[in-house]
């Protein structure tokens, strides 16, 4: 278990309920995807049961990398002539965050038809997960779609056992429900020994996945979780509180995996329908977070936004409604949305963000207590703001520069 008796259960249904909110038209794809993959290489004696975990946890995350909704036509037809590939940004988060990132070439090859593979560097074994893969996908989508695929020109270059092997699977595949799908992951996967570092760092995919989605918030949720801790330590919370803090700050922006990219990324005030849209990200937070997290954590994170004075959202609370770790994640998110550049702003200066957050304590909406604290250790904790942000920065440069290399390539072919 994660800290904070997040069980295995509730975290697959955390991942599963974040990914359907990417784009709510694909609900279920990656989850039906990650089931079919599983149940195809059950029946290849080639892979063993740990094998066949980590390619079924990742191909739940084989469309990670979309940063914003396409026509599920777009997506049959694949990213040959595309001018974004979502399957090769995917597959760098995969490879720099997965715990199992040997098999962030599934999520890479996962548009790439079967005769596109066979002078790869990869083992025939990811080369078959490959191409089991790009069909799967492919005949969920036609599913979604309401068409009739062609399941004989789909795997028309495959190799006879491969192409037997996905015949078969297609003609004895039972109907089932969504939740039964969910439930027959769950009961196949949890018996797979998963350390509390590989489960946090399937929470870094979903959270470094909106957060790189634009490179204005690319730092933030590793800022506000370290600004929120080093707050902790020094108030001398518990262990258990400290825990409750680090992973409601962690958490605290889930529901941004749903937010636009033209949101995100706007250079200009935002009108008030899209202001609406961009708040909605903490009521989506609850819904991924509910009942799956510890109720203070849960609180710890969607109550980021609200203030003091009850100007805040999204239930416009009071004082006396909100605790102190929920007060610190406050400030900390203030503090470090000042700290950065923003699409509309550049950085303050250490000065300027002081001079902001005395402004809104005074004014009635931040805590006093966790104001002061910070004022009277700002120049420790900017400075470790600026060491943990150079080191998001540079995870966020290497996957910007590793995905523009990959895009040359691939125009000078």
């Amino acid at each position: 278990m994660i800290k904070n008796n997040i069980t295995f259960k509730n975290l697959l249904h955390m991942i599963i309920s974040s990914l359907d909110y990417m784009d709510e038209s694909l609900a279920g794809h990656s989850t039906r995807v990650a089931y079919d993959m599983m149940s195809l290489l059950k029946n290849d004696s080639r892979f063993t049961y740990e094998e066949i975990c980590k390619i079924t946890w990742s191909s739940l995350f084989h469309d990670i990398g979309m940063l914003e909704k396409r026509p599920i036509s777009n997506l049959l037809a694949g990213e040959e002539n595309s001018a974004f590939s979502h399957s090769e940004y995917g597959s760098l988060f995969m490879k720099y965050f997965s715990p199992f990132p040997e098999y962030h070439v599934i999520i890479k090859y996962h548009h790439t038809p079967y005769g596109k593979l066979t002078n790869i560097d990869i083992s025939e074994k990811l080369k078959d997960v490959s191409a089991f893969i790009y069909v799967i996908d492919k005949l969920d989508l036609y599913r979604v779609c309401k068409k009739e695929p062609n399941l004989e020109q789909l795997t028309g270059h495959y190799k006879p056992e491969i192409k037997n092997a996905i015949k078969h699977y297609v003609a004895t595949r039972p109907e089932i429900s969504q939740e039964e799908i969910q439930e027959s992951l769950l009961s196949y996967l949890e018996n797979m020994e998963l350390t509390e570092e590989q489960q946090i760092a399937f929470l870094n995919i979903l959270i470094s996945s909106f957060d790189f989605r634009s490179r204005y918030t690319a730092i933030h949720c590793a800022t506000v979780t370290a600004i929120s801790d080093y707050l902790a330590n020094i108030y001398n919370l518990d262990e258990e509180t400290r825990q409750k803090i680090h992973l409601g700050a962690m958490l605290h922006d889930m529901g941004k995996i749903a937010i636009p990219h033209r949101i995100l990324e706007s250079p200009d005030k935002l009108s008030h329908e899209d202001w609406e849209i961009m708040e909605s990200h903490a009521l989506l937070t609850e819904k991924i977070l509910k009942d799956r997290v510890d109720d203070e954590v849960l609180k710890i994170a969607i109550r980021h936004h609200e203030r003091l004075d009850g100007t805040g959202y999204p239930y416009q609370l009071l004082e006396n409604d909100l605790t102190l770790p929920e007060r610190i994640v406050a400030v900390a998110d203030v503090i470090s949305a000042l700290s950065q550049d923003r699409s509309y702003k550049k950085a303050f200066s250490l000065d300027k963000i002081c001079e902001i957050i005395t402004e809104m304590c005074e004014s009635g909406k931040l805590c006093p207590s966790v104001c002061e604290t910070f004022l009277s250790h700002k120049e420790e904790i900017y400075e470790y703001i600026m060491q943990v942000a150079n080191d998001k920065t540079k995870q966020y440069e290497q996957i910007t520069n590793d995905y523009k290399h990959f895009m040359e390539s691939k125009n000078n072919s």
